[in-house]
């Protein structure tokens, strides 16, 4: 008999865990759900509508079911890998191998502390019934996946997982095209102990991004700092306060004309600076010689030991125009000749703890996933408010 009741409860933890899982598993440690667990927390509804109200800067993205409004850190993930999904949500029967079915996975070029390599999917699921989802229906009839409702709307639900997750839903019907837009994403510690505070303020800043899905148009104010430190989620800003400390402990000890890149988790080079001196300010000046209305393939113009040692500077299919420029900073952008897909580099001359350095997007390794107008534009305003995160 008790082999019995432990085989039901392994049973039915998988049964859970396949609801919420995609295809990439995540193990979370017992540690970590009894830490979360710890805490009580309680989410101001009136704060959680106020930030759902905001409208970061972003761009409309032009998907088969139609446009949708995604924010300037967000972007569709296109490398279309193997996915098997199935879930009866409501009356609804959610199934990737469905004619009825399509999705798209979002990217997040923020890598925050257990950042997984994707920020939640947007399903589309064809039917004529408009009331396959409700709320109500969540509610009564899908009690045994959560412990805890933190928020709800009549069209979104922020709870916490039987498995410890703090996961978002949010659905709507579009009448025009007949068809069920779902977006789901779960939050938990990976390899590391996140507040449940920072996960509920990651997951209500996930529900505003899917709730501005079907706006018509984002923030276009792209010098605003304050547009964009307001979109930030608590584990967003730790990842640049973090740079800029490394960057504040390091400068007094960095070689003048070298590339420094401050460490954060993953492979990514989201920002560098170099100790300014004569070789860097000749790259300066070669840069800003950059126009605006004719490419330039860099590489071949301007080609040296500094210059090698940053990615976007040195990579081969390399032709350039500025985007932006003013005394102080340049904002550069690339379209490979194989995609339209774009490129962006910004570049700033600043003065930290008396000395002068350039501070820029990307590396040696690689370019720090500038890969929006929007989100170049939060570096220009970002390398200027460092202290104001």
């Amino acid at each position: 008999m008790f082999a019995k009741n432990i085989l039901m409860k392994v049973l039915f933890t998988i049964l859970i865990l396949s609801l919420f899982s995609n295809c990439k598993n995540i193990v979370e440690t017992k540690n970590d759900v009894k830490e979360i667990a710890k805490e009580k927390i309680e989410l101001d509804s009136i704060a959680i509508i106020q930030k759902l109200g905001m409208m970061p800067p972003g761009q409309i993205v032009d998907v088969k079911e139609g446009n949708i409004l995604l924010p300037f850190n967000y972007s569709i993930d296109n490398s279309n890998g193997m996915y098997v999904f199935k879930w009866n949500l409501g009356d609804l029967i959610i199934d990737s191998d469905s004619t009825n079915y399509s999705h798209y996975s979002f990217e997040n070029s923020i890598p925050y502390k257990g950042y997984i390599g994707f920020e939640g999917k947007l399903h589309f699921i064809e039917t004529i019934d408009s009331t396959a989802i409700t709320i109500g229906k969540f509610k009564k009839n899908h009690s045994e996946l959560y412990k805890k409702i933190y928020f709800s709307d009549k069209e979104s639900v922020i709870f916490k997982a039987q498995n410890g997750a703090i996961a978002v839903l949010y659905f709507k019907y579009i009448k025009s095209k007949k068809l069920f837009s779902v977006f789901f994403k779960e939050n938990k510690g990976l390899g590391f102990k996140p507040t449940e505070k920072e996960l509920l303020d990651l997951a209500v800043t996930q529900l505003r991004v899917a709730k501005n899905f079907y706006k018509t148009k984002g923030n276009i104010e792209l010098k605003n700092w304050n547009n964009f430190r307001s979109s930030l989620s608590i584990l967003d800003k730790k990842v640049f306060r973090g740079i800029y400390t490394d960057i504040l402990k390091s400068i007094d000890t960095l070689e003048t004309d070298k590339v420094y890149t401050p460490k954060i988790d993953g492979n990514w080079n989201l920002i560098s600076i170099i100790n300014v001196g004569t070789e860097t300010n000749k790259l300066w000046n070669a840069i800003n010689r950059i126009e605006k209305t004719k490419k330039k393939n860099f590489q071949k113009i301007y080609n040296t030991e500094l210059s090698d040692q940053i990615a976007y500077l040195r990579s081969y299919d390399n032709f350039i125009k500025s985007e932006y420029k003013n005394d102080s900073s340049i904002i550069l952008s690339k379209e490979s000749r194989y995609s339209k897909l774009k490129d962006y580099a910004v570049f700033n001359k600043v003065i930290i703890n008396n000395k002068e350095v350039i501070i820029f997007t990307g590396g040696w390794q690689n370019f720090g996933k500038v890969n929006s107008k929007e989100m170049a534009y939060f570096y220009l305003n970002l390398f200027n408010n460092f202290t104001d995160l």
